[in-house]
């Protein structure tokens, strides 16, 4: 039977069975799942829209619970639930077909996540003074790797925005080359001065702006609530 032609309760049923088998790491078939949110998005189906809330609201207040900054705020985990579908379901209303960029259960689901850290950690940093807010202790490798797994996603958006984040951070062009021949392409400073040996006069300025540019990017505590979702 073509999918669009399944009753609502079906899919939903389908959808669970595969999402209970994606989280238990077992072969599943996610086009259910990927319909259900196509017709509540791109077709704006209220109906399948409740189904989708009713399915992934637990996971989503699990993800609140567990952030590192829900512990300071003022707010109980259905309000954040609340303002990650909110936003979750803003990103795509102004286009609806953008959801054809998400492919896959696991790469919606990231997204969902992203849009829950960012509900948690956007009302700290407005409501609580600073010293409340949660500062990232990533080792500032960790955001190479995570860059890099991100990259092997299908899911463009969310590696575009990560990538916005880092290239705001560049000041100059040895910072540029820096972040795409490290974060993409995972090279070392002696790599990257041997191919941009014009741009660098030594390997040692190559590891003072890395270090540098990488301490600056684990500052950048937006930056660091999309990696903890993607974890």
């Amino acid at each position: 039977m073509e999918l669009s032609n399944l009753n609502l309760s079906s899919l939903a049923h389908l959808c669970r069975q595969a999402t209970d088998r994606y989280f238990q790491h077992q072969d599943f078939d996610d086009s259910y799942c990927l319909e259900l949110f196509r017709r509540a998005i791109e077709q704006e189906d209220e109906m399948a829209w409740a189904v989708v809330i009713d399915q992934y609201g637990s996971l989503v207040k699990a993800w609140v619970g567990r952030h590192h900054s829900f512990a300071v705020a003022d707010e109980d985990q259905e309000y954040f639930v609340n303002r990650a579908f909110d936003s979750f379901w803003s990103a795509f209303s102004r286009n609806p077909r953008k959801l054809s960029r998400f492919n896959n259960l696991k790469s919606l689901l990231q997204y969902l996540k992203l849009c829950t850290y960012s509900a948690v950690q956007e009302y700290v940093e407005r409501r609580m003074p600073p010293r409340h807010v949660y500062q990232s202790e990533f080792p500032v490798e960790a955001i190479a790797e995570r860059v890099d797994s991100i990259s092997s996603v299908d899911d463009n958006m969310i590696a575009g925005i990560v990538w916005q984040y880092v290239i705001a951070a560049v000041k100059t062009e040895q910072e540029r080359v820096i972040a795409e021949d490290f974060l993409l392409h995972n090279m070392k400073p002696q790599e990257i001065y041997d191919r941009h040996t014009g741009l660098f006069a030594e390997v040692a300025q190559v590891r003072r702006i890395k270090g540098n540019f990488m301490t600056r990017l684990r500052r950048n505590k937006q930056l660091m609530t999309i990696m903890a979702g993607l974890d």
